[in-house]
């Protein structure tokens, strides 16, 4: 019915699900085993619901079910904090910061949020869900990588195109080798930028166009400042999004 109501936006579970898998179950999504690619595709082009792109919500979590963190560690099967969960919860955020759409972020995501496993909180007490300002200074680089993905998407108008013939022109699916592996290109007024998500569990080498390309982010800092200009081939670990701009 969305496409009947252009002025009506909806929450896009469909990504949601493909990103991450089920809400509160142990199942694993893109970010945890590179499958469900062609629907995080779908999602990153704004294509799944409605008439433009603005009548997707774009998210991974919100108040309802585990936060993404208490979901990831169900996934994989621990009590407490990894440098795996931490990369591929910024995996995930990064996916709905730079898809198409209107981005939605739950509170404290940026620094790892848990309300303890509870999936269900609507009657829990503060100490379930409040806020940990402990957290943020505990994963303060995760709350720096946020803060830079956020500045890359308010910057580049390849990121907010609205219109189907619009994002059909300038976004270009990529087609990099290895399993889980995602790439696009975007061009939206005279931009020129490259983005490769790897969700699979194992390293892989994309190759970059012909040229010179600036890197801005990849799973350990992200913004508008250079990380290093690159040709020919370059690195991406398992669960990393890479953005390149060409400057012209």
């Amino acid at each position: 019915n969305l496409w009947r109501m252009p002025l009506i936006a909806a929450f896009n579970d469909e990504l949601r699900n493909a990103i991450k898998g089920s809400p509160d179950g142990n199942d694993a999504g893109y970010v945890t085993s590179g499958e469900g690619i062609y629907t995080v595709m779908n999602g990153l082009s704004g294509g799944i619901l409605g008439n433009i792109s603005t009548q997707s919500v774009n998210y991974v979590t919100a108040h309802d079910n585990l936060t993404l963190y208490d979901k990831l560690k169900l996934v994989h099967n621990v009590s407490g904090y990894t440098e795996e969960i931490d990369y591929e919860a910024r995996l995930a955020n990064s996916i709905v910061l730079l898809s198409q759409g209107i981005p939605f972020l739950h509170s404290g995501v940026d620094f790892l949020r848990t309300k303890g496993g509870n999936s269900n909180s609507y009657d829990a007490s503060d100490l379930v869900n409040q806020l940990s300002w402990v957290r943020k200074s505990m994963y303060v680089d995760s709350f720096e990588y946020y803060k830079g993905m956020i500045a890359i998407r308010k910057h580049f108008d390849s990121f907010k195109m609205q219109d189907r013939s619009d994002i059909s022109q300038h976004l270009t699916f990529l087609y990099p080798e290895g399993f889980g592996m995602i790439g696009m290109r975007l061009t939206k007024n005279g931009e020129d930028i490259l983005v490769y998500f790897n969700g699979g569990k194992q390293r892989n080498q994309v190759t970059l166009p012909t040229g010179a390309w600036t890197l801005i982010a990849d799973r350990d800092e992200a913004g508008l400042t250079s990380l290093g200009t690159y040709a020919g081939e370059y690195p991406i670990e398992e669960a990393e999004t890479l953005i390149f701009i060409s400057w012209k």
